[in-house]
C-alpha cells in the first residue's frame, strides 16, 4: 500500500530529533511520552562533540534525508497539548 502523501510531502514536514534534557524534570517528562502525545518544546538546536573523538551536529536543511539528517535540541521546555 501506497503512503497517504507523495514521500516528498513526508520528508518536508517531518523530522528525526534527538532531544537532551536540560534538567531532571525535563527528562522525566520526555521519557514519560508516549508515542502519538501532541507536545511543544522549546530549546536550542545544538552540536554535542567528546573530547575531540567525535562530533554529532544538528541538520540546518529542511531537505536532507538519510545520516545526519537530524536535529539535536536542547530541551529547555516542555508541554503536552
Amino acid at each position: 500500500m501506497p503512503p497517504p502523501l507523495p514521500l516528498p510531502i513526508i520528508f518536508a514536514h517531518s523530522s528525526n530529533m534527538h532531544m537532551i534534557p536540560a534538567n531532571e524534570e525535563i527528562k522525566e517528562r520526555l521519557l514519560s511520552l508516549r508515542q502519538g502525545a501532541i507536545i511543544e518544546l522549546k530549546g536550542f538546536l545544538v552540536g554535542v562533540q567528546m573530547g575531540g573523538q567525535w562530533v554529532w551536529g544538528s541538520s540546518l536543511s529542511r531537505t536532507d534525508t538519510g545520516n545526519w539528517a537530524c536535529e539535536i535540541v536542547w530541551v529547555n521546555e516542555l508541554s503536552v497539548l
